[in-house]
């Protein structure tokens, strides 16, 4: 019994130790246990050590009640500590859940916005097709008849560093 209470007192130690150091990473305040509850956890009050073992009969037990009684008085206190009014009841990640849910809802808005704008963009991109198709038919045509009456024009068409002469 005693050994389980030894485990029991080291992993309450264990457990405070790294309670502390990942609130005080995320920065947050949070109160540590209190070394007398910690002491109270690794304690066993029907030990008889010491002194106790020198006090016989009704006395040894008295001795061996008031420990349970200081033990009893600590846990107690520590609960009522550690349940006190002033203390923070709601879970410390509320802020960084409430902080992460705004962000999402601001990504909402903005693919939104780029939703909308990608609408916009793909039916002027339409219409654009749509001009350049006409254009390309028109000067496809204007080619055409310009090949067909102006030869010299379309040999020179690729090079436009050399003037034209359209008179001839």
């Amino acid at each position: 019994m005693r050994l389980l209470i030894h485990r029991l007192a080291a992993t309450v130690k264990d457990y405070d130790a790294i309670q502390a150091d990942s609130f005080e990473r995320l920065g947050i305040v949070q109160p540590r246990i209190p070394k007398d509850l910690i002491d109270a956890f690794a304690h066993d009050p029907s030990a008889v050590i010491g002194h106790t073992r020198r006090k016989k009969g009704y006395q040894a037990v008295e001795d061996i009640h008031a420990r349970l009684q200081r033990q009893r008085t600590v846990f107690k206190e520590s609960s009522k500590l550690l349940r006190k009014p002033g203390a923070r009841q709601d879970c410390f990640l509320d802020d960084p859940i409430t902080e992460i849910v705004q962000a999402l809802e601001t990504l909402e808005e903005f693919k939104a916005q780029v939703v909308d704008q990608a609408d916009t963009m793909r039916e002027r991109l339409k219409e654009v097709q749509q001009l350049h198709g006409d254009v390309k038919e028109s000067y496809n045509n204007a080619v055409s008849v310009v090949s067909v009456e102006y030869p010299q024009v379309c040999g020179a068409r690729l090079d436009l560093s050399t003037p034209i002469d359209l008179r001839t």
